[in-house]
């Protein structure tokens, strides 16, 4: 008869017809300026292209440095440069679909 449970009653709480329902917010990523020459580029996704835990070890791995928050975002951006680069490629080439030699003409 010690139990803590030997004397609990069910109850059920309240409720109310009124009764506020939680709230949801949406959590969009953070957006930035790119400088692509398109028009729609505002309708452009801008999350992080990264995978942040890979490159987190690729550089610990490589070097034993630790990575900044900052960095995946700023990688981001160059990966965005690049694949605008590679798609005038394809397009110049007459395709519609990106190809790994798309990025071997990007001078860097």
């Amino acid at each position: 008869m010690g139990h803590k449970s030997a004397y609990a009653e069910e109850e059920m709480a309240p409720t109310t017809s009124n009764e506020e329902k939680p709230r949801r917010r949406i959590v969009v990523g953070k957006s930035s300026s790119s400088s692509g020459s398109n028009s729609e580029s505002s309708d452009l996704p801008m999350d992080t292209l990264i995978v942040v835990s890979k490159l987190k070890a690729y550089v610990k791995a490589k070097s034993d440095f630790n990575t900044s928050g900052d960095v995946a975002d700023e990688l981001s951006k160059f990966v965005r440069l690049m694949v605008n680069e590679a798609i005038e490629e394809a397009r110049a080439e007459g395709r519609k679909t990106l190809m790994a030699r798309d990025f071997s003409k990007i001078s860097f």
